[in-house]
């Protein structure tokens, strides 16, 4: 089972908020999804190493599975202040039974998954994606700029209404032939190395997540800077764009989730990106059941998958109206009624991609 599942920054803000003592998790279950690290206890370990999943530097919990199962009918007990907890004893994970009868067949458990303390995991898909109640978007202004080759250049990301932010999270994507990642550097809010994932430099990917308590910056204040090498003569809105190909961009203020944009002032005024049109290839591939096709759009507008087999018979169409940045399409193996190699095509009013995956019978 896909180990990120459900699991996003706003869960390390939860498990901040209870090793903080300003808001404490009331429920076993919460407190059993947020022990990542399975020692018995709700740590900075846990949230260091839930934050190394969501940043793909780390891709399963070393210590501990993706789901815990405990017997429904199971009292956890309660320490001597009469709050509940679940590591004061081992709970049951398995059910003995002995000259069964018919009756007795049916065992009911609860499903925990780790690391996803709010309870946002898909049990029955493979990739966990959940409809989200995007409110708003927390924009991230840049000035633009030319570079030229082989000059060092820094990127400052500056607060646009920053106010009572939590956290955040998102895909950085950089242009990997124009520019090289040199470093990140902290300004209003502490980011550091630990809330950056460089793992796939080589795509043109850095992942990142932070949290706080509430934070508020002023207007144009340097929130954290990243640093490249241009490799070529390019432009900064060039090199750099925000999106969620590997970690969900998302925000989270006291009140609501947000969508994260990277604004850049240019000459020409003020440009909102949502990065370039992708489409990425579906996973898992090969499937056989569910697979999931994603794909970015630099704005919002209709698009038209369609998925074909080796001679063109056109297998499933699924039309819709998409939202700026990253979205979802999952596809069953049991609607299109074929084996083996087929093709996906992604249409706008400005762009089209074709990508191929593979049927397992």
């Amino acid at each position: 089972m896909n180990p990120g599942n459900g699991v996003t920054t706003y869960d390390l803000v939860l498990m901040s908020q209870h090793i903080l003592g300003i808001d404490e998790l009331d429920s076993p279950y919460q407190m059993i999804a947020a022990d990542v690290n399975n020692d018995g206890k709700i740590t900075t370990f846990d949230i260091v190493q839930t934050r190394q999943l969501i940043l793909f530097i780390i891709t399963d919990f070393p210590s501990n599975t993706s789901w815990r199962f405990v017997d429904k009918e199971y009292t956890f007990p309660t320490n001597s202040f009469g709050v509940v907890t679940p590591f004061m004893e081992a709970y049951p994970e398995v059910i003995d039974f002995s000259n069964l009868s018919q009756d007795e067949l049916n065992a009911d458990f609860v499903g925990i998954k780790i690391g996803d303390v709010n309870g946002t995991a898909t049990p029955n898909t493979l990739l966990g994606e959940v409809e989200r109640n995007i409110t708003n978007t927390l924009v991230l202004s840049v000035e633009d700029a030319a570079v030229n080759q082989g000059e060092t250049f820094t990127v400052d990301f500056r607060a646009k209404d920053f106010t009572n932010i939590k956290g955040y999270q998102f895909t950085m994507n950089f242009d990997a032939t124009a520019a090289t990642f040199v470093g990140v550097e902290a300004g209003a809010i502490n980011v550091s190395d630990a809330n950056v994932g460089t793992t796939m430099l080589a795509e043109g990917v850095i992942t990142t997540s932070w949290n706080a308590t509430a934070k508020t910056v002023a207007n144009d204040e340097v929130l954290f800077s990243m640093t490249f090498v241009a490799n070529a003569a390019t432009n900064v809105s060039d090199v750099v764009s925000v999106g969620s190909r590997y970690t969900v961009a998302e925000a989270y203020s006291t009140t609501e989730l947000m969508d994260v944009a990277v604004a850049f002032n240019t000459e020409a005024g003020t440009v909102l990106a949502g990065g370039e049109f992708e489409l990425f290839q579906n996973a898992p591939n090969p499937f056989k059941g569910e697979t999931v096709i994603g794909f970015n759009l630099p704005t919002a507008s209709a698009a038209t998958l369609k998925v074909f087999d080796v001679s063109g018979k056109v297998l499933r169409v699924v039309e819709g109206d998409f939202d700026r940045g990253y979205n979802t399409i999952t596809l069953n193996s049991s609607d299109l009624k074929a084996a083996g190699v087929i093709y996906y095509q992604l249409d706008t009013n400005t762009d089209s991609a074709v990508k191929k995956m593979i049927i397992i019978e």
